[in-house]
């Protein structure tokens, strides 16, 4: 159990520095749909271990996908 709770807040963690980099790195300045690159790519890392649902982790990342391709 410790290892999936460890893979979680890696997981989380990845997702949140991509977040703060880009705000650091794009702070005061103009915001393009290209800057969420980095969420993304930490979301496309996300794999679902043990019991965790395969089909809602691919929903997710296929959602993060879409909503990038779309809005680009």
């Amino acid at each position: 159990m410790k290892e999936l709770y460890e893979k979680m807040i890696d997981e989380a963690m990845a997702a949140q520095r991509a977040d703060v980099e880009t705000v650091k790195r794009k702070r005061g300045q103009e915001f393009v749909i290209e800057d969420t690159k980095a969420y993304v790519d930490a979301a496309n890392k996300m794999k679902a271990m043990g019991d965790q649902s395969k089909a809602v982790f691919r929903l997710h990342v296929d959602s993060i996908n879409a909503h990038y391709e779309i809005l680009k």
